[in-house]
């Protein structure tokens, strides 16, 4: 878990920085994937954000929310998490390129009635600039302890601006020599850049 804004980096610097976080994890012996997200499973943050669906009005006393992440495009084969339906992120998903999001089960049968939305469209307000890519299978992500939330997930090209929290680090073999090794790629990257943590993600849900 990182303090990326508490380092001082401007915005406009945030890409070839996660650029750099990505190359040096991915870089080390044990690593299988690696990946970046505005806010880390179990960590304790989240974003919720209004959408809406053209069309479809929901029932009364039923939010229109869900809950909504940036992540790079290896997130969901590093974290452990099953697409349902249609493809992940990819690079073509970039800054300036038609926004794309991918969906829990959940936020898609909220939202859309159903769980076959590949190639739906919503968005902020009454503007549906978002096609929906893919469907991921529902997950507890915020704790064990409680029900799977409603997700949408965003490609951080396309919000390049985000400061992220996490880097998510899959590992092949033992952690211990992955996790000295990971501390010191992240100094060399930027030795005043606040390292919050790293913790295996089984502890981090147990904890919740």
């Amino acid at each position: 878990r990182l303090d990326v804004r508490a380092a001082g980096y401007d915005s406009a610097q945030l890409p070839a920085l996660y650029d750099r976080l990505l190359g040096a994890a991915a870089a080390i012996p044990g690593v299988r994937s690696t990946s970046l997200s505005l806010n880390a499973l179990a960590g304790g943050g989240t974003r919720t954000s209004g959408f809406v669906v053209p069309g479809r009005a929901l029932p009364p006393g039923e939010s229109s929310s869900a809950q909504e992440n940036y992540v790079t495009p290896d997130y969901f084969n590093t974290v452990g998490m099953t697409l349902a339906q249609g493809r992940g992120f990819t690079r073509s998903d970039k800054d300036g390129a038609p926004k794309v999001a991918i969906v829990s089960e959940s936020m898609a049968r909220h939202f859309f009635g159903t769980d076959r939305v590949v190639g739906s469209r919503f968005g902020y307000e009454t503007l549906p600039d978002l096609e929906i890519v893919g469907v991921v299978r529902d997950a507890r992500v915020n704790a064990l302890r409680e029900a799977a939330p409603r997700l949408v997930y965003r490609p951080l090209a396309q919000g390049p601006r985000e400061y992220m929290t996490s880097l998510e680090v899959r590992v092949a073999g033992p952690r211990e020599p992955v996790t000295a090794s990971l501390r010191n790629a992240i100094r060399q990257v930027d030795p005043m850049l606040p390292l919050r943590d790293i913790v295996p993600l089984s502890d981090l849900l147990e904890r919740g």
